[in-house]
Protein backbone atom coordinates (compact mmCIF):
# COMPACT_ATOMS: atom_id res chain seq x y z
CA UNK A 1 0.00 0.00 0.00
CA UNK A 2 3.02 2.21 0.72
CA UNK A 3 4.46 1.64 -2.39
CA UNK A 4 1.43 2.11 -4.26
CA UNK A 5 0.61 5.52 -2.56
CA UNK A 6 3.90 6.80 -3.04
CA UNK A 7 4.27 5.88 -6.76
CA UNK A 8 0.56 7.59 -7.46
CA UNK A 9 2.01 10.81 -5.21
CA UNK A 10 5.17 10.87 -7.13
CA UNK A 11 3.03 11.09 -10.64
CA UNK A 12 0.38 13.71 -9.76
CA UNK A 13 3.35 15.81 -7.73
CA UNK A 14 5.49 15.40 -11.11
CA UNK A 15 2.49 16.00 -12.91
CA UNK A 16 1.78 19.20 -10.98
CA UNK A 17 5.09 21.06 -11.51
CA UNK A 18 6.44 19.69 -14.52
CA UNK A 19 3.39 21.06 -16.06
CA UNK A 20 3.81 24.53 -18.63
CA UNK A 21 2.95 26.63 -16.76
CA UNK A 22 1.19 25.38 -13.56
CA UNK A 23 -2.08 27.27 -12.91
CA UNK A 24 -1.17 26.47 -8.92
CA UNK A 25 1.02 23.81 -6.93
CA UNK A 26 -0.55 20.67 -5.55
CA UNK A 27 -1.42 20.30 -2.09
CA UNK A 28 1.76 18.92 -1.11
CA UNK A 29 3.50 21.75 -2.04
CA UNK A 30 2.20 23.63 1.67
CA UNK A 31 0.63 21.27 3.76
CA UNK A 32 -1.47 22.49 6.86
CA UNK A 33 0.94 20.98 9.05
CA UNK A 34 4.04 23.83 8.54
CA UNK A 35 1.81 26.59 9.37
CA UNK A 36 2.15 28.04 12.93
CA UNK A 37 -0.14 26.96 15.83
CA UNK A 38 -1.92 29.91 17.61
CA UNK A 39 0.83 32.60 19.68
CA UNK A 40 -0.01 34.12 22.39
CA UNK A 41 -0.17 38.25 22.02
CA UNK A 42 1.16 38.88 24.95
CA UNK A 43 4.90 37.30 24.33
CA UNK A 44 6.69 40.27 22.42
CA UNK A 45 8.94 37.50 19.97
CA UNK A 46 5.53 36.50 18.79
CA UNK A 47 4.08 40.03 17.69
CA UNK A 48 5.06 39.04 14.02
CA UNK A 49 2.38 36.48 14.15
CA UNK A 50 -0.47 38.91 15.70
CA UNK A 51 -2.32 41.63 15.70
CA UNK A 52 -0.19 44.77 14.38
CA UNK A 53 -1.68 47.24 16.94
CA UNK A 54 -0.65 44.63 19.72
CA UNK A 55 2.55 46.96 20.07
CA UNK A 56 1.48 49.65 21.75
CA UNK A 57 0.81 47.17 24.83
CA UNK A 58 4.64 46.87 24.49
CA UNK A 59 6.39 50.27 26.84
CA UNK A 60 9.64 51.73 26.05
CA UNK A 61 12.25 49.28 24.52
CA UNK A 62 11.62 45.67 24.67
CA UNK A 63 13.12 42.40 22.54
CA UNK A 64 12.53 39.21 23.07
CA UNK A 65 13.46 35.65 20.89
CA UNK A 66 11.89 32.23 20.71
CA UNK A 67 12.95 29.12 19.92
CA UNK A 68 10.54 25.98 18.87
CA UNK A 69 10.89 22.20 18.03
CA UNK A 70 8.34 19.88 16.74
CA UNK A 71 8.14 16.54 16.81
CA UNK A 72 7.56 13.84 14.21
CA UNK A 73 4.04 13.27 12.93
CA UNK A 74 3.99 9.93 11.81
CA UNK A 75 1.04 9.93 9.34
CA UNK A 76 1.18 13.68 7.30
CA UNK A 77 -0.09 12.86 4.40
CA UNK A 78 -1.18 9.63 2.72
CA UNK A 79 1.01 6.40 2.35
CA UNK A 80 2.98 6.70 5.51
CA UNK A 81 4.62 10.21 4.53
CA UNK A 82 6.09 11.60 7.86
CA UNK A 83 5.99 14.87 8.43
CA UNK A 84 8.78 17.33 10.93
CA UNK A 85 9.72 20.78 11.70
CA UNK A 86 13.16 21.62 9.61
CA UNK A 87 16.23 22.47 12.42
CA UNK A 88 17.77 25.29 10.48
CA UNK A 89 19.04 27.08 13.72
CA UNK A 90 17.01 29.98 13.24
CA UNK A 91 14.85 31.40 15.55
CA UNK A 92 10.90 30.45 15.80
CA UNK A 93 10.40 34.10 16.08
CA UNK A 94 12.24 36.95 17.46
CA UNK A 95 11.43 41.03 17.47
CA UNK A 96 12.47 44.42 18.92
CA UNK A 97 10.36 47.45 19.67
CA UNK A 98 10.42 51.09 20.69
CA UNK A 99 8.37 53.46 21.82
CA UNK A 100 8.23 57.30 21.36
CA UNK A 101 5.36 59.08 22.94
CA UNK A 102 2.03 57.23 21.68
CA UNK A 103 3.56 55.96 18.64
CA UNK A 104 5.42 52.29 18.59
CA UNK A 105 8.12 50.60 15.79
CA UNK A 106 9.62 47.64 15.65
CA UNK A 107 11.38 44.55 13.82
CA UNK A 108 10.34 41.00 13.57
CA UNK A 109 11.30 37.42 12.12
CA UNK A 110 9.14 34.69 12.33
CA UNK A 111 9.05 31.16 10.53
CA UNK A 112 5.42 31.58 8.78
CA UNK A 113 5.70 28.35 7.49
CA UNK A 114 8.37 25.32 8.55
CA UNK A 115 7.57 21.78 7.32
CA UNK A 116 9.72 18.58 5.84
CA UNK A 117 7.83 15.79 4.06
CA UNK A 118 9.45 12.60 3.83
CA UNK A 119 8.31 9.25 2.21
CA UNK A 120 11.11 7.01 3.92
CA UNK A 121 12.41 4.56 1.88
CA UNK A 122 10.53 2.19 -0.58
CA UNK A 123 11.20 -0.18 -2.75
CA UNK A 124 11.03 -0.15 -6.79
CA UNK A 125 8.45 -1.73 -8.40
CA UNK A 126 8.57 -1.96 -12.31
CA UNK A 127 5.63 -3.69 -15.03
CA UNK A 128 8.60 -6.60 -14.74
CA UNK A 129 9.32 -6.52 -11.52
CA UNK A 130 5.74 -5.84 -9.64
CA UNK A 131 7.00 -7.79 -6.26
CA UNK A 132 10.12 -5.26 -6.19
CA UNK A 133 13.76 -4.56 -7.85
CA UNK A 134 15.81 -5.14 -4.64
CA UNK A 135 16.26 -1.29 -5.04
CA UNK A 136 14.48 1.57 -2.96
CA UNK A 137 14.35 5.27 -3.27
CA UNK A 138 12.36 8.38 -1.29
CA UNK A 139 10.52 11.03 -1.67
CA UNK A 140 12.13 14.72 0.57
CA UNK A 141 10.29 17.64 0.12
CA UNK A 142 11.70 21.08 2.33
CA UNK A 143 9.33 24.02 2.64
CA UNK A 144 10.39 27.13 4.64
CA UNK A 145 9.09 30.73 4.48
CA UNK A 146 10.58 32.74 6.47
CA UNK A 147 9.27 36.81 7.58
CA UNK A 148 10.86 39.76 8.00
CA UNK A 149 8.89 42.78 9.06
CA UNK A 150 8.77 46.34 9.60
CA UNK A 151 5.44 46.86 12.42
CA UNK A 152 4.20 50.38 13.27
CA UNK A 153 1.37 51.37 15.79
CA UNK A 154 -0.07 54.29 17.24
CA UNK A 155 -2.07 54.93 20.48
CA UNK A 156 -4.92 57.27 21.07
CA UNK A 157 -5.56 57.30 24.47
CA UNK A 158 -7.84 60.77 24.41
CA UNK A 159 -11.34 58.75 23.99
CA UNK A 160 -14.23 58.64 26.62
CA UNK A 161 -13.85 56.37 29.74
CA UNK A 162 -10.02 56.46 29.41
CA UNK A 163 -10.20 54.29 26.74
CA UNK A 164 -8.29 53.45 23.92
CA UNK A 165 -7.64 52.79 20.45
CA UNK A 166 -4.47 51.60 18.57
CA UNK A 167 -4.01 51.16 14.77
CA UNK A 168 -1.11 49.29 13.20
CA UNK A 169 0.57 48.14 9.89
CA UNK A 170 3.08 45.19 9.48
CA UNK A 171 4.70 45.42 6.08
CA UNK A 172 6.39 41.83 5.90
CA UNK A 173 9.16 40.57 3.16
CA UNK A 174 8.66 36.58 3.02
CA UNK A 175 11.55 34.41 2.08
CA UNK A 176 11.19 30.83 0.56
CA UNK A 177 13.41 27.80 1.02
CA UNK A 178 12.12 24.80 -1.58
CA UNK A 179 13.70 21.91 -1.90
CA UNK A 180 13.18 18.82 -3.30
CA UNK A 181 14.84 15.27 -3.79
CA UNK A 182 13.52 12.27 -5.55
CA UNK A 183 15.58 9.33 -5.82
CA UNK A 184 13.28 7.16 -7.10
CA UNK A 185 13.66 5.54 -10.71
CA UNK A 186 17.14 5.45 -12.61
CA UNK A 187 17.84 9.03 -12.57
CA UNK A 188 17.84 11.16 -9.03
CA UNK A 189 15.98 14.56 -9.62
CA UNK A 190 16.92 17.56 -7.28
CA UNK A 191 15.19 20.48 -6.75
CA UNK A 192 16.50 23.72 -4.67
CA UNK A 193 15.14 27.16 -5.23
CA UNK A 194 14.31 30.38 -3.55
CA UNK A 195 12.12 32.94 -3.93
CA UNK A 196 10.94 36.69 -1.96
CA UNK A 197 7.48 38.10 -2.16
CA UNK A 198 5.69 40.79 0.44
CA UNK A 199 2.87 40.43 2.36
CA UNK A 200 1.06 43.15 5.31
CA UNK A 201 -1.23 42.79 7.96
CA UNK A 202 -3.40 46.28 9.10
CA UNK A 203 -5.66 46.35 12.43
CA UNK A 204 -6.78 47.85 15.43
CA UNK A 205 -7.39 46.97 18.92
CA UNK A 206 -9.93 48.77 21.04
CA UNK A 207 -9.34 49.03 25.08
CA UNK A 208 -12.51 49.43 27.25
CA UNK A 209 -11.96 50.66 30.68
CA UNK A 210 -14.04 48.88 33.17
CA UNK A 211 -14.35 49.01 37.49
CA UNK A 212 -14.63 45.54 36.83
CA UNK A 213 -11.22 45.07 34.75
CA UNK A 214 -9.97 46.11 31.07
CA UNK A 215 -11.99 44.70 28.17
CA UNK A 216 -9.74 44.56 24.25
CA UNK A 217 -11.41 43.76 20.90
CA UNK A 218 -9.40 43.42 18.28
CA UNK A 219 -10.14 42.72 14.16
CA UNK A 220 -6.79 42.80 11.57
CA UNK A 221 -6.76 41.74 7.75
CA UNK A 222 -3.80 39.96 7.32
CA UNK A 223 -2.70 39.17 3.25
CA UNK A 224 -0.84 36.04 2.32
CA UNK A 225 2.19 36.15 0.29
CA UNK A 226 2.28 35.12 -3.66
CA UNK A 227 5.39 33.17 -4.91
CA UNK A 228 6.22 33.05 -8.59
CA UNK A 229 9.72 31.53 -9.89
CA UNK A 230 10.86 30.24 -13.12
CA UNK A 231 13.12 26.58 -11.99
CA UNK A 232 15.13 24.98 -14.32
CA UNK A 233 16.25 21.09 -13.09
CA UNK A 234 19.30 19.49 -14.57
CA UNK A 235 19.25 16.13 -14.47
CA UNK A 236 22.51 13.49 -12.90
CA UNK A 237 22.23 11.62 -15.88
CA UNK A 238 21.94 12.52 -19.53
CA UNK A 239 20.94 9.10 -20.45
CA UNK A 240 18.70 6.06 -19.25
CA UNK A 241 18.39 2.51 -20.58
CA UNK A 242 14.92 0.97 -21.23
CA UNK A 243 13.66 -2.35 -20.58
CA UNK A 244 14.01 -3.40 -24.47
CA UNK A 245 17.42 -2.28 -24.33
CA UNK A 246 17.00 1.17 -26.14
CA UNK A 247 18.68 3.53 -24.69
CA UNK A 248 17.01 7.73 -24.05
CA UNK A 249 18.18 10.70 -23.76
CA UNK A 250 16.52 12.94 -20.93
CA UNK A 251 16.16 16.56 -21.08
CA UNK A 252 16.38 18.83 -18.43
CA UNK A 253 13.16 20.26 -18.06
CA UNK A 254 11.83 23.55 -16.85
CA UNK A 255 8.77 24.66 -15.10
CA UNK A 256 7.24 27.83 -13.29
CA UNK A 257 6.89 27.30 -9.84
CA UNK A 258 3.93 28.86 -7.62
CA UNK A 259 3.15 28.85 -3.98
CA UNK A 260 0.45 31.06 -2.49
CA UNK A 261 0.02 31.46 1.54
CA UNK A 262 -4.03 32.13 2.49
CA UNK A 263 -5.19 35.45 3.70
CA UNK A 264 -6.63 35.71 6.55
CA UNK A 265 -9.44 37.73 8.61
CA UNK A 266 -8.86 37.70 12.20
CA UNK A 267 -11.03 38.82 15.34
CA UNK A 268 -9.56 39.12 18.77
CA UNK A 269 -10.76 39.33 22.52
CA UNK A 270 -9.32 39.45 26.11
CA UNK A 271 -10.38 40.77 29.62
CA UNK A 272 -7.37 41.25 31.71
CA UNK A 273 -8.72 41.62 35.99
CA UNK A 274 -5.43 41.82 38.52
CA UNK A 275 -4.83 38.00 38.42
CA UNK A 276 -6.49 36.91 35.75
CA UNK A 277 -6.31 37.12 31.78
CA UNK A 278 -8.72 35.50 29.05
CA UNK A 279 -7.80 35.27 25.45
CA UNK A 280 -9.98 34.16 22.64
CA UNK A 281 -9.55 34.85 19.13
CA UNK A 282 -11.50 33.58 16.00
CA UNK A 283 -9.96 33.58 12.08
CA UNK A 284 -11.07 33.03 9.03
CA UNK A 285 -8.77 31.30 6.40
CA UNK A 286 -9.28 32.06 2.93
CA UNK A 287 -7.60 28.89 1.69
CA UNK A 288 -10.09 29.22 -1.61
CA UNK A 289 -7.54 32.20 -2.60
CA UNK A 290 -5.06 29.02 -3.17
CA UNK A 291 -6.76 26.90 -5.09
CA UNK A 292 -10.36 25.98 -5.94
CA UNK A 293 -10.16 22.53 -4.02
CA UNK A 294 -10.27 24.21 -0.71
CA UNK A 295 -12.59 25.51 1.36
CA UNK A 296 -12.27 28.03 3.56
CA UNK A 297 -12.02 27.52 7.24
CA UNK A 298 -12.99 29.10 10.79
CA UNK A 299 -9.76 28.45 13.38
CA UNK A 300 -10.61 29.41 17.04
CA UNK A 301 -8.49 29.31 19.86
CA UNK A 302 -9.36 30.77 23.75
CA UNK A 303 -6.95 30.75 26.86
CA UNK A 304 -6.66 31.86 29.97
CA UNK A 305 -3.57 33.30 32.17
CA UNK A 306 -3.34 33.34 35.90
CA UNK A 307 -0.64 35.12 37.54
CA UNK A 308 0.36 33.69 40.61
CA UNK A 309 3.00 36.45 42.18
CA UNK A 310 4.61 39.39 40.47
CA UNK A 311 7.12 36.48 39.35
CA UNK A 312 5.40 33.68 37.95
CA UNK A 313 1.97 33.17 35.37
CA UNK A 314 0.56 29.76 34.38
CA UNK A 315 -1.33 29.74 31.23
CA UNK A 316 -3.52 27.51 29.39
CA UNK A 317 -4.63 27.57 25.57
CA UNK A 318 -6.73 25.92 23.55
CA UNK A 319 -6.35 26.34 19.87
CA UNK A 320 -8.76 24.57 16.75
CA UNK A 321 -8.11 24.55 13.23
CA UNK A 322 -9.20 22.79 10.12
CA UNK A 323 -8.32 22.72 6.66
CA UNK A 324 -11.53 20.74 4.25
CA UNK A 325 -11.22 19.87 0.48
CA UNK A 326 -14.27 20.88 -2.38
CA UNK A 327 -16.42 18.21 -2.81
CA UNK A 328 -15.17 17.55 -6.15
CA UNK A 329 -11.44 16.12 -5.35
CA UNK A 330 -10.51 13.23 -4.91
CA UNK A 331 -11.65 10.99 -2.21
CA UNK A 332 -8.29 9.26 -1.90
CA UNK A 333 -6.66 12.86 -1.43
CA UNK A 334 -9.18 13.87 0.96
CA UNK A 335 -7.65 13.12 4.93
CA UNK A 336 -8.93 15.22 7.29
CA UNK A 337 -6.57 18.04 8.45
CA UNK A 338 -8.81 18.79 11.71
CA UNK A 339 -6.39 19.32 15.11
CA UNK A 340 -7.06 20.85 18.74
CA UNK A 341 -3.73 21.37 20.31
CA UNK A 342 -3.98 22.04 24.60
CA UNK A 343 -0.87 24.11 25.71
CA UNK A 344 0.37 24.79 29.04
CA UNK A 345 3.10 26.83 29.87
CA UNK A 346 4.61 29.03 32.64
CA UNK A 347 6.35 32.53 32.38
CA UNK A 348 9.13 33.64 34.95
CA UNK A 349 10.20 37.29 35.40
CA UNK A 350 13.38 38.34 37.07
CA UNK A 351 14.04 41.26 37.01
CA UNK A 352 14.13 43.01 33.40
CA UNK A 353 14.15 39.50 32.01
CA UNK A 354 10.82 37.28 31.56
CA UNK A 355 11.11 33.36 30.42
CA UNK A 356 8.87 31.13 28.77
CA UNK A 357 8.56 28.14 28.64
CA UNK A 358 5.42 25.76 26.65
CA UNK A 359 3.97 22.74 25.39
CA UNK A 360 1.49 21.99 22.91
CA UNK A 361 0.19 18.79 22.11
CA UNK A 362 -2.78 17.66 19.44
CA UNK A 363 -2.67 13.74 20.01
CA UNK A 364 -6.30 13.55 21.96
CA UNK A 365 -8.70 15.04 19.67
CA UNK A 366 -7.03 15.43 16.33
CA UNK A 367 -6.45 14.03 12.85
CA UNK A 368 -3.98 11.14 12.42
CA UNK A 369 -2.09 14.04 9.55
CA UNK A 370 -2.07 16.27 12.77
CA UNK A 371 -0.92 14.59 15.70
CA UNK A 372 1.98 16.00 16.93
CA UNK A 373 3.85 18.03 19.86
CA UNK A 374 5.40 21.06 19.92
CA UNK A 375 7.78 22.37 22.50
CA UNK A 376 8.68 26.03 22.86
CA UNK A 377 10.58 28.31 24.93
CA UNK A 378 11.00 32.23 24.62
CA UNK A 379 13.05 34.69 26.18
CA UNK A 380 12.46 38.50 26.75
CA UNK A 381 13.46 42.27 28.37
CA UNK A 382 12.53 45.18 29.17
CA UNK A 383 15.02 47.65 28.78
Amino acid sequence: MKTFATCCFVLLFSASVFAQPVSKNWDTALLVQGYPVHSSPLSISGIGFNNPSFLSRFNGISAGISYQYGFTIDNAYIGGFTGKSLVNGLPYSAALTYQTGDFHIGAAITQKYNLRIDSGPVETTTVQNPDGTGETGNLIMDRDIHDYSVISSYNIKELPGNNSLSLGLRISLGSLSYCDNNTFGPTPISTETSDYAMAFAFGSDYKFVTGYGDFHLGAYFEKGYGFRKFVHIEFDKKTMSGPDGRVYYLTDPSYNLEISTPDALRFDADYESSNFRFTANMSEIFWKNISEDYKNSLDISAGAIYKTSDVLSLFFDASMNDRKYADNFPNYFSKEYNALFLTMGADAAYGSYTFGLSVSDSHLFSAETRKQTLARLALGYQF
